[in-house]
């Protein structure tokens, strides 16, 4: 589900929530086929099915000149972080905001900037000029579940 309209600063922005884990990019495979060696994307699956979620957002036309994103990968909870009984829904004390366990945020951030340049939101992913990127569990009453909150917006 996404939109599309002018910020603050009178610039396009784009917004999208893409419901689900987040996916990292995953390391690209290569492969003997006879005398020929393919390189392969393992995670091409992943981003069609994450290109399908942001249909809505697409502009008619790749943006152009600088792009500022922000992302905010939600990471759903680890069990431990939960109480027992008929605490289970309540996140004890003391747990954390944000998630340091793997995959590295550079995946993450790899896989969105791969499923959205190649022209259909930009034409290349060095128009990226400024990244705000977070990793947080999914807070404790946010009814949205895991997921990634995507914006794109075009600076000046």
């Amino acid at each position: 589900m996404g939109q599309k309209y002018i910020n603050r600063a009178g610039n396009l922005e784009l917004s999208a929530w893409v419901k689900g884990s987040p996916v990292a990019q995953k390391r690209h495979r290569h492969a003997k086929r006879g005398n020929a060696t393919i390189t392969y994307d393992p995670s091409s699956k992943e981003k069609e099915i994450f290109l399908w979620q942001v249909k809505d957002m697409e502009p008619k036309e790749p943006l152009e000149g600088p792009l500022r994103m922000r992302l905010y990968f939600k990471i759903q909870r680890p069990k431990s972080h939960f109480g027992t009984g008929r605490n289970s829904k309540t996140i004890k004390d003391g747990m954390p905001k944000y998630a340091k366990s793997r995959p590295d945020i550079d995946n993450y951030i790899k896989f969105v900037m791969d499923a959205l340049g190649k022209g259909r939101f930009f034409k290349d992913d060095s128009q990226i000029v400024m990244l705000e990127a977070y990793k947080m569990y999914v807070p404790q009453f946010d009814v949205g579940g895991p997921g990634t909150d995507i914006t794109i917006a075009k600076i000046g």
